[in-house]
């Protein structure tokens, strides 16, 4: 990873008056690297040029000089009394607009990989007026263009009611308005008087033959045929067969009635035995297509649906199209699922409080924020190396100097940007995906000597849930260091700190020795990270 350095560049030019123009102008520069943290107290390399015309015309004047930055990341130089073999008081201010050029060194030297170019847009006044001739004044100038209005002014104060005007004339009358709706239905009036009785008329009916009539105009209605009971044809008519009819009561199927059935007649033996031979087996496979053989590919009929093994408890699977992928279990109460670029994560809720020993986060907490129970550090639930070196010996790392709690992820991106070489303890960690996490680094001294005061309530839940302890007595013959741990903490340009466990050592019941060791020793790695 390279380092990038920002230039905050600006100008700034004596207003002072003298009797005689001083001839230098007075610069400054603010500058951070990559990270925007200043650079400072460290000597820088500059040339500095003004330029003629453009800002790529040719330069009337260049010098170098090597200031060095204060604690601000602040530069100040006085252009003019570096060294050159220009005449800085020979340059024509009067000559149209000028340019300044600044080339930058951060490490001191000459190989200028920053450059900068802005315009002078006014001229140093004293500068000037060396230059400048007469001092009566010109002529004035034309007026320029007028500004844009101001905004307008708050309304004022209401002003006092007037007197009432005298009245207008009488209007014209209006036109007729629309017919109103019917008023309200009236209550009913008395009861009249009774009419008088209407002339009756007496009416007779009589019957003649198959005619009744009723007299007076009251009309006749003849009745064709009163004999209700049915002739043969009668009966033919409506389907039935005419003359006596005998019902046969025996209800007991005779040998013809039972064949018409569908049955044979006689004895019938049942065959009770249910288990087909071999030859109903391949008529009942053959008949109805069924599998009648498979070739188990892993030799195994107990791991069919092929899910992960070493799932925790609450984790979920879901397959990404190639494998089954692991969704690490979240402690966080009303958490949500949701598919976030194709992936299933668990999103929002409120975390529980840590407590040291928790298996949370993807591994085991260490160290509780005391300022946020929420918050800590956890570490992997076994080593990451046995045998790893720190790197870049004889090379100092900037920034991998962080000893505090909460300064070991600063110092691995350090490290690992700073240092080229593969497979060291900070590259391992940097690299490392475990438990569906991927931002591990190693921890600083101080964040080490915490796992050490907590290691065997670390041991025990790391052997939970299916880890190994820190190791106590090394294999002297292969891993002759594996029971020393390293930081990401660096001494100086050779060594670096770590943290020895077990044998020898208090392993958990005292407080932390901190030694160093040479970069290139190989020790044990056991990479964390923030909850």
């Amino acid at each position: 990873m390279k380092t990038l350095i920002h230039l905050s560049l600006f100008l700034l030019i004596s207003a002072s008056i003298y009797a005689q123009a001083p001839e230098k102008m007075s610069y400054q520069a603010v500058i951070r690297d990559g990270s925007d943290a200043l650079v400072t107290n460290q000597a820088v390399g500059m040339q500095i040029s003004i330029l003629q015309g453009s800002a790529t015309g040719s330069a009337v004047y260049s010098e170098t000089q090597n200031p060095t930055s204060n604690l601000n990341g602040l530069v100040s130089v006085e252009i003019g009394m570096g060294t050159t073999s220009d005449d800085f008081s020979a340059i024509d201010w009067t000559a149209g607009t000028y340019f300044i050029k600044t080339e930058t060194d951060p490490t001191g030297g000459s190989n200028y990989t920053i450059t900068g170019t802005s315009q002078l847009m006014s001229v140093p006044f004293a500068l000037y007026a060396k230059t400048s001739g007469s001092s009566t004044p010109g002529p004035a100038g034309k007026d320029g263009v007028d500004g844009i209005d101001g905004i307008n002014g708050t309304d004022g104060l209401q002003g006092p009611i007037g007197l009432t005007g005298a009245t207008g004339p009488q209007g014209a009358v209006g036109a007729t308005g629309e017919q109103g709706a019917d008023g309200v239905v009236g209550a009913t009036g008395p009861q009249g008087d009774a009419g008088a009785d209407g002339v009756g008329i007496a009416q007779t009916l009589s019957q003649s033959g198959n005619d009744i009539t009723l007299s007076d105009g009251g009309g006749t209605v003849i009745i064709t045929d009163t004999d209700t009971q049915l002739d043969a044809a009668g009966v033919t008519a409506l389907g039935f067969t005419s003359g006596a009819h005998t019902v046969d009561t025996d209800t007991h199927i005779d040998a013809a009635g039972i064949i018409g059935l569908g049955f044979t007649s006689g004895a019938h033996t049942v065959d009770t035995d249910t288990q087909l031979d071999e030859a109903g087996v391949d008529a009942f496979v053959e008949n109805n297509g069924y599998l009648t053989s498979f070739t188990e590919v892993d030799g195994s009929i107990t791991n069919e649906i092929e899910l992960p093994t070493t799932a925790n408890s609450g984790d979920m699977n879901y397959w990404d199209g190639n494998a089954w992928v692991i969704i690490p279990a979240t402690d966080n109460e009303g958490a949500t699922l949701q598919m976030i670029s194709g992936v299933p994560t668990w999103t929002g809720g409120t975390p529980p409080p840590a407590t040291i020993g928790d298996f949370r986060g993807g591994g085991v907490v260490f160290w509780v924020d005391p300022n946020d129970n929420t918050k800590g550090l956890v570490c992997a639930v076994s080593d990451q190396s046995s045998s790893a070196v720190w790197g870049c010996h004889g090379s100092e790392i900037t920034g991998a100097d962080g000893t505090a709690i909460g300064t070991g992820a600063q110092n691995t991106m350090d490290i690992d940007g700073g240092c080229t070489t593969l497979g060291t303890a900070a590259n391992i960690c940097a690299n490392l995906s475990l438990n569906g996490h991927s931002d591990w680094f190693l921890p600083s001294i101080d964040e080490l000597a915490e796992m050490y005061s907590n290691s065997n309530t670390i041991n025990a839940a790391s052997i939970a849930n299916g880890g190994t302890s820190f190791t106590a007595i090394p294999d002297f013959f292969t891993a002759p260091n594996s029971n020393k741990y390293w930081s990401s903490t660096e001494d100086n340009t050779t060594d670096a700190f770590y943290i020895q466990f077990g044998l020898l050592s208090g392993f958990g019941n005292d407080e932390a020795e901190v030694k160093k060791i040479s970069k290139i020793t190989n020790l044990s790695v056991r990479a964390i990270r923030a909850l």
